[in-house]
């Protein structure tokens, strides 16, 4: 009853939005439309205006002697994509690319639809756009992983925190003026904040009572700390804000909206020359690159790209006709966070007022190891506050559970504050597959999440469920009247409460995928550690699908990550050719 009402005003919204973005409020934001000529020639061109490419762009055109191309299938971001209380409204909208999993008839038991609903971006700064803005760099570890795979030391810790100091600018004078402010930036053009509130801090305190650090710096170590937002001013920092609203005026700089990229052109010794699109009156032209095409698509739709144009598995591309140009793994190594939803609800609220909107308020971020000797975590613990309304607008919408489940939550939370605690497993072992559904390039992609497909993931997340639960009893939890709320009305009673099927039974039912895909042009295989498709030239691709391993944490900082540094990449082998 309730969550059927929650939805329906989601999309009433929706609609009331999509009238407003017909006026263009946020035009004066970005730079304006391109017009591109069949045949026409750039130096490079950049696909994709979202986390990555936007970045590009924005480095390449630092340069007044190098003319830059960049297409975006989607156009103009949005309020929804500017103002951080809409992020919400813009899912499954016209700026979302609204592609969903294949049903793995496990993982969604509890859910409204048998599948994911995978939100993607379809605008400027694509994901960025419409994700809920959390900061984290993921581990020092991550990095070095990568540079042991690769074989290329550029990759490790040291060599790319000077990129994620330079992206960023930190806007917390408390921890500006901390020992922390060492290892990250002031100067950078994507801003971030912390929510000041009392509460918060309270609550970080809380996980020190289960064993746990605080720290200052979210990430950086292991335990607990107030997690930065891509917020400033009251503007998300999407890339669009942050790296191309600035360069929008260069004159080098050309931006090709509503325009999809159906294939990548190769000449006979197999040099990427160029680009076949689609533009929004459905003309199809060739536009040619002189130096380098870069694919920054995102995940599933660079993938799909490099199927169409004739690199990925031989037998897979046979099978649909199309000519091989080189037998690469193109998504076979995706790559997701795995996590599971617990929520408490609390008699008391604190003095401070909370943000009664339906964007719940800023997270507290842990991460957690079982074994507190080693020096990576094994888990994530995002913790948001919201009141009943806020929460039944999530579990509805965004995570899709069930009505009966939703409305269970509602009714256990009215009149009270909420907490919806997510446990991310960030060591996952499973991992999907992204493959073509036909050679129609205005087709989605086949996505096989692969969630949980490997049994490890489902222990890890009951083991990182019964460290977390205890929480409940520490000292500020007590002194709220806090209780684990059950959605599930005893939907595990044949479960001895606590045991570890239970927790399966419950991670199973309330279980949710993170949407922090990557993986599928993974360096090592697809592409080298320049990000160089291997097997043919002039060809880049640079977002999260380049990632051989998934971080620990949000992915949207280490996208940024890698935008910086394949702009340095780009212009160190651009000059030295000249």
């Amino acid at each position: 009853m309730y969550s059927a009402a929650v939805i329906s005003k989601v999309k009433t919204v929706q609609l009331g939005l999509s009238y407003l973005a017909m006026l263009q409020f946020t035009a004066y934001l970005w730079p304006k439309q391109a017009i591109v000529e069949d045949g026409a020639s750039f130096d490079y061109i950049v696909v994709g205006a979202g986390t990555a490419g936007s970045v590009i762009a924005n480095r390449l055109t630092e340069d007044e002697n190098v003319n830059v191309l960049l297409i975006e299938a989607g156009g103009d971001a949005p309020i929804e994509g500017v103002v951080p209380g809409c992020t919400l409204f813009a899912k499954r909208s016209r700026f979302d690319w609204n592609y969903t999993t294949e049903n793995d008839e496990f993982t969604k038991k509890c859910h409204q639809k048998p599948y994911f609903e995978m939100t993607l971006g379809k605008m400027l700064g694509g994901t960025s756009s419409l994700n809920y803005m959390l900061y984290s760099r993921g581990h020092p570890t991550d990095y070095d992983n990568w540079a042991d795979i690769t074989k290329d030391p550029t990759w490790n810790w040291e060599n790319v925190l000077p990129y994620f100091i330079k992206s960023e600018r930190v806007e917390d004078a408390d921890f500006i003026k901390s020992p922390d402010i060492v290892n990250h930036g002031i100067n950078g053009l994507a801003g971030l904040t912390r929510d000041p509130h009392k509460y918060l801090k309270d609550m970080v305190k809380s996980f020190k009572e289960i064993g746990n650090d605080i720290i200052n710096d979210p990430g950086s170590s292991l335990g607990y700390s107030l997690a930065f937002t891509y917020i400033s001013s009251g503007r998300r920092q999407s890339s669009a804000i942050s790296f191309l609203s600035p360069a929008k005026d260069r004159k080098n700089l050309h931006v090709l909206k509503n325009t999809l990229v159906t294939k990548v052109n190769f000449d006979e010794n197999k040099n990427a020359v160029g680009v076949e699109t689609i533009l929004e009156n459905d003309k199809t032209i060739n536009i040619k690159a002189s130096k380098e095409v870069i694919i920054s698509a995102g995940v599933f739709n660079s993938a799909k790209l490099l199927l169409l144009s004739g690199i990925g598995p031989k037998a897979d591309l046979e099978s649909k006709n199309i000519d091989v140009i080189t037998d690469l793994p193109v998504g076979k190594n995706l790559q997701d966070h795995t996590g599971v939803v617990i929520l408490h609800a609390m008699e008391k609220s604190d003095p401070e007022p909370f943000n009664p909107n339906l964007m719940p308020g800023a997270p507290t971020m842990g991460f957690t190891a079982l074994d507190k000797t080693q020096n990576f975590p094994d888990y994530e613990t995002l913790t948001f506050s919201a009141h009943a309304n806020g929460i039944l607008y999530f579990c509805a919408f965004v995570y899709r559970l069930s009505y009966d489940i939703c409305d269970n939550i509602y009714v256990g939370m009215m009149g009270r504050m909420g907490l919806f605690n997510e446990i991310v497993s960030l060591r996952p072992k499973s991992k999907g597959v992204v493959t073509l559904r036909s050679t129609n390039p205005m087709d989605p992609p086949v996505v096989t999440s692969g969630h949980l497909t490997d049994e490890a993931d489902l222990d890890d997340l009951v083991k990182y469920v019964k460290d977390f639960v205890p929480i409940v009893n520490t000292t500020y939890f007590r002194s709220v009247g806090a209780e684990m709320i059950d959605p599930m009305s005893g939907g595990c009673s044949e479960f001895e409460k606590g045991s570890d099927e239970y927790w399966k039974c419950y991670t199973t039912c309330l279980f949710s995928g993170q949407s922090n895909y990557v993986g599928t042009c993974a360096m090592g295989s697809v592409v080298d550690s320049r990000l160089r498709v291997i097997g043919v030239q002039r060809l880049r691709v640079a977002d999260a699908s380049i990632m051989p391993v998934i971080t620990k944490g949000n992915t949207m900082a280490p996208i940024i990550m890698i935008g910086e540094k394949v702009s340095d990449f780009i212009k160190e082998d651009s000059k030295n050719l000249s």
